[in-house]
């Protein structure tokens, strides 16, 4: 829960495990997609220690559009994590990879954060902000 400003929170839901072909019933499927069809608004977490972000991101995308609701439709931003775990180079090329991915595809900010050093933690608070207010 993130408290704003006027008495008002902002609710936040980590749904993890969207994986590929979830739209068509793997792993958790279409029950994991049902839950995530309540939100107002996404943020994709995508981790570069794994994959490479635009794989990663399409990845996502499409399971959202296959799923055939609305959840294509949402606004939503990016968050490149574990930022502390990349050297500066990798870093900086995931941060690229993921914005080049972000303007293709409409996302309203792609941002790098590291929840273990609380790196882009404050600019985080204000995109999440953003995104509920929108």
């Amino acid at each position: 829960i993130i408290e704003l400003s006027n008495f008002r929170r902002l609710v936040l839901a980590d749904i993890p495990g969207l994986i590929e072909g979830a739209s068509r019933g793997k792993g958790l499927g279409h029950e994991f997609l049902r839950h995530v069809e309540r939100t107002r608004a996404l943020l994709l977490l995508v981790d570069p220690s794994l994959e490479a972000p635009r794989r990663a991101l399409d990845v996502l995308r499409r399971e959202l559009r296959e799923h055939g609701s609305r959840l294509a439709e949402l606004p939503f931003a990016v968050a490149v994590t574990k930022q502390d775990l990349l050297d500066p180079v990798a870093a900086e090329t995931a941060l690229a990879e993921a914005g080049a991915w972000g303007e293709e595809n409409g996302a309203g900010e792609v941002i790098m954060i590291s929840s273990a050093t609380n790196q882009g933690l404050d600019q985080l608070r204000h995109l999440l902000r953003r995104l509920y207010e929108a």
